[in-house]
């Protein structure tokens, strides 16, 4: 009768145990590797992308910088035919300006080239500011060249017709032709015109640069995508390989590595790990039982070394190890005395002294951070250590003391007020010898209990 009940539970038992199934392990293998090969595909494709992206750039970079490049030759050779019409009055210079804007129109033609290949930005910012600069000298330059037209009588041809549009001022329609002519050479050498230009240059130069970062952004991003690709690509090919040889040993894996290591695993007193066939995983389940079982007790044990078993705080064997552990880190010490404990403890027995300590124990864990390490290191002498915080976070600091010291007043549980003495000290950025640091804090703590207990002090204020 006890056989068929153990029979039963173990029935039971290997209804839950589910076993490897061969035909599942090869399934998850190739959905695996397809997986692989798709992701593997992808990254190819987002190479592509980034070198097209990385073409396109330089492209759009080449446009521009030829297209700026004639804008500026066109631009100066324009400058040259008006100012020698205007010295000269020679119409051969006149006819040639207007074949450059009219027929040429190299500058019309730059201009179309960086609209169509910059980017939206700073870079077409300038490109507006330089058009805008350039449409107020042609304008100066064809007023100049209206009063050289009027002061010689010439007659102007079709090409340049829109000098007929050109309105003299009175007074300089009423200037002699002399005059005029002088007025004409003022108007395209003097500092207004040089200024114009040199506002023109600079704009197209700021043009220029902005599209150079644009463009050494886009190299220095997609390098650092095709760098990110190529670890990728890596990556899977190792994956790739390792599904690959996955599939060969898996059947090997199954039922021989398992028994092999059950064996030393067992002989070592330690757990068996939960692969192979069902039967095999039945036999470690059951061992395995018993193996938690044990790591349960050591696991309290430990604790129970580690934690102060009053106030459920580290004790003084962690707190020295947490402080050397964290000596190159920016942390803050915090060593904090319960005042006049014995008085604490006379008053209202042991019993009521423990009840404190355990109510200091809870305010100090409610109050700082589950980063931060608050420990009993002895009878009435608590620490905290704070992580990643330095001097210029002394009010978070301070803000913690009076919220621990506040909660310390509190008599809504029926226990009295117990003050705090408390002294702090920061490690700085490059961390500080554990040691040292703890002198740090205790000299702060001495000055607050020369002062008369009840307060806080930092080390750097003294």
């Amino acid at each position: 009768m006890t056989d068929a009940k153990e029979q039963e539970s173990n029935a039971g038992e290997g209804q839950r145990i589910k076993g490897v199934r061969i035909r599942v392990l090869n399934v998850v293998m190739v959905v695996l590797a397809s997986f692989v090969a798709l992701v593997f595909l992808q990254a190819v494709q987002q190479t592509n992308d980034a070198y097209n992206e990385l073409e396109t750039a330089s492209n759009h970079y080449v446009a521009c910088e030829a297209a700026s490049n004639q804008m500026k030759e066109a631009s100066n050779y324009l400058t040259v035919q008006v100012r020698t019409f205007a010295v000269t009055q020679d119409l051969t210079y006149l006819n040639r300006y207007f074949e450059e804007a009219v027929d040429t129109q190299r500058r019309e033609k730059a201009i179309a080239t960086l609209e169509e290949n910059l980017p939206d930005g700073d870079s077409r910012k300038y490109l507006s500011a330089s058009l805008d600069h350039s449409r107020k000298l042609m304008n100066r330059e064809y007023y100049s060249m209206r009063l050289v037209v009027e002061a010689k009588g010439y007659i102007i041809d079709e090409k340049a017709s829109a000098l007929n549009d050109v309105k003299l001022r009175a007074e300089d329609a009423a200037l002699s032709a002399d005059e005029k002519i002088a007025l004409a050479t003022s108007m395209v050498y003097d500092e207004t015109y040089a200024d114009e230009v040199a506002t023109i240059e600079n704009n197209v130069t700021l043009c220029k640069q902005s599209l150079i970062e644009g463009f050494q952004g886009v190299q220095a991003r997609n390098s650092e995508l095709l760098h990110s690709l190529l670890f990728r690509q890596q990556v899977l090919t190792w994956l790739m390989l390792a599904v690959v040889i996955a599939l060969i040993v898996s059947f090997i894996v199954v039922i021989l590595w398992p028994i092999q290591h059950y064996i030393t695993r067992i002989a070592n007193n330690e757990p068996l790990p939960m692969v192979g066939a069902y039967e095999l995983r039945y036999l470690a389940h059951e061992y395995n039982a018993m193996y938690e079982e044990s790591l349960r007790s050591r696991s309290q044990l430990k604790h129970e070394a580690e934690h102060d078993f009053l106030t459920g705080l580290y004790n003084r064997g962690v707190f020295e190890k947490l402080l050397y552990a964290y000596r190159k880190e920016s942390i803050a010490l915090l060593l904090i005395d319960a005042d006049y404990f014995k008085t604490v403890n006379d008053t209202l027995g042991h019993d009521g002294g423990d009840a404190m300590l355990q109510k200091l124990g809870n305010q100090l864990t409610k109050t700082f951070r589950a980063s931060d390490f608050p420990c009993r290191i002895g009878g009435d002498e608590f620490a905290v250590i704070m992580t990643d915080i330095g001097p210029e976070l002394r009010d978070v600091v301070l803000a913690r003391v009076n919220s621990v010291k506040e909660g310390m007043r509190d008599t809504s549980d029926g226990l009295p007020v117990m003050t705090l003495s408390v002294g702090i000290a920061f490690s700085g950025s490059t961390g500080m010898d554990a040691e040292e640091l703890f002198k740090h804090a205790d000299n702060a703590l001495y000055i607050v209990k020369e002062a008369g207990r009840d307060g806080y002090h930092f080390y750097d204020e003294q």
